[in-house]
């Protein structure tokens, strides 16, 4: 009877563990189970950072839209802001260089050139009237939830010493999060521009009055002027700035701390997605000496899900995805501007493809995009 009981219990304690197969089985259930979770939680994640994103460019397109209600509807820009615009251009005062661009100004003051964000922004939120602080505070404070971290800082102005850099920027500083299409932030050939004043030798403001034919297809509307009333008649379709990030490349995100970085390419205003050599968005920016690397600069800058939030002229955000963004031209010219690939060279084949698509080309080849 002893010699079955014991039996008995060892079957028992048997019963009650685990076999080596059954432990295994269990591994791999957990296992399958992560990994169908995973995908989900990431698809989840990424919603939520995007509908953050969403948010805070909402807050910034209205911003720039009181920033335009205020000042006779020029919206801030590298043409246009400098803390007050009519202590710029329309009162035809003197005009502010670089050199009061540089260390302490005010909160409303540009960081370099085309930097619309601290005009709109600084008063409401109280960014700092130090030039280094405010650039950090624009590009850590008011980011993508999805922006990239920067790996170095390019330029070489008084401002940026060791200490400061270490200070300030060795904490930690992310890549640039949106971006103004310089379409809509040039003056037209043809556009009555105030005179331009100088200051010490020094152009006004933080650009010379900045006139461009576009090698993306098309040439900025006659008589444009960066004003909202310019944008063109729907300006719910017309694209005020959208995630972008311009210098990356295989090295890593670097952040321009030059005051005057000439033209209309710098932190804050980037070519659009339709051109080819676009440094933020562009296939093969290589060919048109972009400051961006392919495919390090996609990955950069359609950072939601391979597409981008942008803000519209109306005060609206909106999701686009990568392929729409290199297809329609539309949204990133002011109504009125002339598409005319053949001449205006630099268009991706989707956005040509597209228009030929939906239009009849006058006699000399052109359309007038609405």
């Amino acid at each position: 009877m002893m010699h079955l009981t014991n039996e008995v219990n060892r079957a028992n304690r048997r019963r009650l563990g685990f076999t080596l197969i059954e432990l295994l089985v269990v591994i791999a259930i957990i296992a399958l189970l992560i990994g169908i979770l995973l995908p989900a939680l990431g698809a989840a994640r990424g919603s939520a950072r995007r509908l953050v994103c969403s948010s805070n460019e909402r807050s910034l397109a209205q911003l720039q839209l009181l920033y335009a209600f205020d000042n006779k509807d020029f919206y801030a820009g590298p043409n246009t802001s400098g803390g007050e615009l009519d202590d710029v251009y329309l009162d035809g005062r003197d005009a502010l260089t670089i050199d009061d661009i540089v260390g302490d100004s005010s909160a409303t003051t540009p960081t370099q050139v085309g930097d619309w964000i601290s005009p709109i922004l600084g008063d409401s939120v109280g960014l700092s009237e130090n030039r280094p602080l405010r650039l950090a505070q624009i590009l850590n404070d008011y980011a993508c939830a999805e922006a990239v971290e920067a790996t170095s800082l390019f330029g070489n102005e008084s401002d940026f010493t060791d200490q400061v850099v270490a200070d300030i920027f060795g904490r930690g500083v992310n890549g640039v999060s949106y971006l103004a299409p310089n379409t809509m932030m040039a003056y037209s050939s043809a556009a009555n521009f105030p005179s331009v004043q100088f200051s010490g030798g020094r152009p006004v403001a933080y650009l010379s009055v900045t006139r461009m034919v576009f090698n993306n297809g098309a040439l900025v509307a006659p008589q444009f002027e960066p004003r909202i009333d310019r944008v063109g008649g729907a300006a719910a379709t017309k694209v005020m700035f959208a995630d972008g990030l311009r210098i990356v490349s295989r090295e890593g995100v670097t952040i321009s701390v030059n005051a005057d970085q000439g033209g209309l390419l710098n932190n804050f205003v980037g070519n659009n997605p339709v051109f080819e050599g676009s440094s933020a968005y562009g296939r093969v920016p290589e060919q048109y000496n972009g400051a961006g690397e392919a495919p390090f600069n996609q990955q950069a800058s359609f950072r939601h899900s391979n597409g981008i939030n942008a803000a519209y002229f109306d005060g609206h955000v909106s999701y686009m995805g990568q392929t729409e963004a290199y297809t329609d031209p539309r949204p990133w010219f002011p109504g009125g501007s002339v598409w005319n690939p053949s001449q205006y060279n630099g268009a991706t084949q989707e956005s040509i493809d597209f228009m030929e698509s939906i239009s009849s080309p006058r006699q000399d080849g052109s359309v007038i995009i609405n």
